[in-house]
């Protein structure tokens, strides 16, 4: 799950995407490449390329997005390495958007967005254009 909701995975059996502390990361769960990757994904304009970075990332398959809604906004709060202060608070803001229905089913309420990706491999739909753009922008953050 995609989620900075902290209260998801302590009363759900879920597996969350990325932590929301980078202190509260395993060194092996890869922390700053999975925020990088969020980063780019965050940036993307085409729906299809965006389903299809965050169906086929090398890190972990998601299963569904729980985000506050802000407006048309969703952001994802989290804190990142500060050392040698700490922890410093940062926001990646998505859109909701990037959350086409053709591949991404809404559920949730006005405040908390949840999006579900749907069977259908949206790379399968990409033309060469999107293709590249998905193969330059996350160089590295694809599975094989």
């Amino acid at each position: 799950m995609l989620t900075d909701l902290e209260q998801l995975p302590e009363y759900l059996p879920v597996y969350v995407f990325n932590v929301w502390n980078a202190h509260y990361s395993n060194p092996a769960a890869q922390f700053d490449d999975r925020t990088r990757f969020l980063e780019r994904l965050s940036a993307v304009d085409d729906p299809a390329v965006f389903a299809a970075a965050l169906v086929h990332n090398r890190y972990d398959d998601v299963a569904s997005i729980a985000l506050t809604r802000e407006g048309d906004t969703l952001p994802y709060h989290f804190f990142d390495d500060a050392f040698p202060n700490g922890v410093a608070a940062r926001t990646i803001v998505f859109r909701a958007e990037q959350f086409d229905d053709r591949w991404f089913a809404a559920r949730g309420s006005d405040a908390l967005a949840v999006y579900v990706p749907r069977p259908a491999d949206p790379r399968r739909a990409l033309d060469a254009g999107q293709r590249r753009e998905l193969a330059q922008r996350f160089s590295g953050d694809l599975e094989n």
